[in-house]
């Protein structure tokens, strides 16, 4: 950690906490045996060790550090930007979301010019700001045009499941009228023949001449 204080690395170390966790549960509900979680556990505490102790090589240090510009701001980034621009709209993207994210990249430039004026650290914050503009732009452009009304209206999955079985629901309500209706009708047709049956004199018969 080469002298930092710990507000330098405290997020890091606040992910890697979280990362472990999710390992966790993904190990844990998707009934991986014992002997395979532990020795995934005990593969990255080794790791972990590796890379904190004087033995790892500042430019083995770099090269990780190098490639989280690629896995994490790049590569989270560049394929929702891309999906975006085909299909000409930002979708569902929150634009409070998109605000949010480029005021925390802001706030990690700051911090980074203050405390350790990282050249390489700055460079892979700068690149995922840039991504997070380049998204805020997008969601705010989907958010004007959806209120001119020039694309449609997010409905909720629980709206258009209720409007998609409203016309089955009419259906089953005609189809069971129409049997009531049926059965009223036979009821009554029966209820006249009986009545007619009764109204009619009894067959006597007449004696012979």
């Amino acid at each position: 950690m080469s002298g930092y204080a710990f507000n330098t690395f405290g997020e890091v170390a606040a992910c890697w906490v979280q990362d472990v966790v999710l390992i966790g549960l993904i190990l844990r509900f998707s009934g991986t045996p014992t002997w395979v979680a532990a020795v995934v556990f005990g593969s990255l505490a080794a790791l972990s060790a590796w890379l904190l102790s004087p033995a790892c090589p500042p430019p083995m240090l770099a090269a990780l550090q190098a490639s989280t510009i690629l896995t994490m701001a790049l590569g989270s980034r560049l394929p929702q930007i891309v999906l975006n621009w085909r299909r000409g709209n930002a979708g569902m993207l929150s634009v409070m979301s998109c605000g949010l994210n480029v005021a925390g990249n802001a706030a990690r430039v700051f911090t980074t010019l203050v405390l350790t004026r990282d050249p390489l650290l700055l460079g892979g914050i700068i690149t995922q700001g840039t991504m997070n503009c380049i998204l805020l732009y997008q969601s705010i452009d989907t958010s004007m045009r959806r209120r001119r009304g020039l694309l449609p209206p997010i409905v909720n999955a629980g709206s258009s499941k209720k409007a998609a079985g409203a016309p089955q629901q009419q259906q089953q309500q005609h189809a069971a009228a129409g049997s009531e209706g049926r059965l009223a009708q036979a009821v009554a047709t029966d209820g006249g023949a009986d009545g007619a049956g009764a109204a009619m004199p009894p067959l006597v018969p007449q004696p012979a001449a």
